[in-house]
């Protein structure tokens, strides 16, 4: 028996059940608390506090229920600072008497984190191949949280090498359809050698109106060599020859589209290309292709035959 005992005044041991232990600033979280003797009493009406970081009275909580060994309490919901960073509060239980027993007062501390509101970002736009040595136009778009104005923040595009090659600000008006994105047009100048070409877009953060943390995100693009050649295809049904118009051709990163007779032609460097040719209705064409000088093609696509479902099977 411990000396508190022996003067007639016992112990308990206090723990807390957060619903998360990262909040946004300002926003709700809830925690419940548990409450043990050393003898499993049970301590049903015994009340507690939460005190914040400045030691006031945030909420009382009350032991509601026993499951033979430990107390606990209802959830009880609470506000979370709008200061970002790490936050420590008290959950207090104070000297109180529960069935004529005394128990000592106690406390635990309770930690959680307020993370500041994420900025969403995004970029679109983004040409499919443009040509090593170019520059290309995308949008940036930016959205906060609780629809918080973005317009005149500024962002920034680095590359690989973490090198700033474009900055602006967003837009003062919300995209037309949208609540609270903001976005801009930007000049992007693309790697000098065919290949991927990759970019992270920036958006510092803030403090007010609401605290809001900084976003990133990473896209690219692969850049293709200036074409000197190029390759017309004519796309037809392979059973009544007929052209098959709005077909689509590819000789990655290159494409096309197949207008009147079927025909389209793709300016192309040299090379060894897969070439892919779709439409609907239609199986897709796939063929090597090596490219060294002006060619003619014709693709022969076979039509999607439909399951014969008028049969009745047992």
């Amino acid at each position: 028996m411990d000396s508190l005992s022996e003067q007639g005044v016992r112990t308990v041991v206090c723990s807390v059940r957060l619903t998360r232990s990262e909040v946004p600033p300002g926003a709700p979280f809830s925690l419940s608390a548990e409450v043990a003797t050393r003898d499993g009493q049970n301590l049903k009406g015994a009340t507690l506090s939460i005190a914040d970081g400045d030691g006031a009275s945030v909420a009382e909580l009350v032991l509601i229920d026993f499951d033979g060994q430990t107390n606990l309490t209802a959830g009880v919901q609470l506000q979370a600072p709008t200061s970002p960073g790490t936050h420590v509060w008290q959950l207090r239980f104070p000297e109180q008497s529960v069935a004529g027993v005394t128990y000592a007062q106690t406390h635990v501390d309770v930690a959680f984190e307020v993370v500041p509101h994420p900025i969403r970002v995004n970029v679109w736009g983004m040409p499919a191949a443009p040509i090593a040595g170019t520059t290309v136009r995308v949008h940036v778009g930016a959205k906060g949280a609780h629809d918080v104005a973005l317009g005149g923040r500024a962002f920034e595009i680095v590359d690989e090498e973490g090198s700033v090659v474009a900055t602006g600000t967003l837009g003062s008006d919300a995209a037309p359809g949208t609540t609270g994105l903001h976005s801009a047009e930007v000049e992007l100048p693309t790697r000098s050698d065919p290949g991927i070409a990759r970019w992270t877009l920036r958006v510092p953060g803030f403090e007010e109106p609401v605290p809001h943390g900084e976003a990133r995100h990473e896209f690219s693009v692969r850049t293709a060599a200036e074409p000197d050649r190029a390759v017309t295809v004519r796309a037809i049904d392979v059973a009544t020859k007929s052209p098959i118009e709005r077909a689509d051709v590819v000789l990655h990163p290159y494409r096309g589209t197949a207008a009147t007779g079927g025909v389209t032609t793709v300016q192309v460097a040299d090379g060894t290309y897969t070439l892919f040719v779709t439409a609907p209705g239609y199986e897709v064409f796939r063929t090597e292709v090596e490219v060294t000088h002006d060619l003619e093609l014709e693709a022969e696509l076979e039509a999607v035959v439909e399951p014969d479902m008028s049969e009745n099977y047992v």
